[in-house]
């Protein structure tokens, strides 16, 4: 493992983005995806694709789903997520 702190999303204690477990599939040349009753860029689902300082930055995490690339492509595949109540 690599230590890092509360309220981090794969990033270490330097802020140094981390490789996460769907990056990792998409790197292997899998279909990647989420499907999850909260936000889509809530921490929990965001940890599997999002890397930020904070979980609180919703925005950022958001605008991460389309700007950061694995091999050129979009890191998940499909988006499910729910919304406000």
């Amino acid at each position: 493992g690599v230590k890092t702190y509360n309220g981090a999303i794969a990033v270490d204690t330097d802020k140094k983005p981390l490789l996460t477990v769907l990056e990792w599939a998409k790197k292997q040349g899998l279909k990647t995806g989420v499907a999850v009753t909260s936000q889509i860029n809530h921490a929990t689902p965001a940890g599997f694709t999002a890397h930020n300082d904070s979980r609180r930055n919703y925005d950022a995490i958001a605008d991460s789903y389309f700007d950061d690339k694995v091999n050129g492509k979009f890191a998940l595949d499909v988006m499910l997520g729910g919304g406000w109540k």
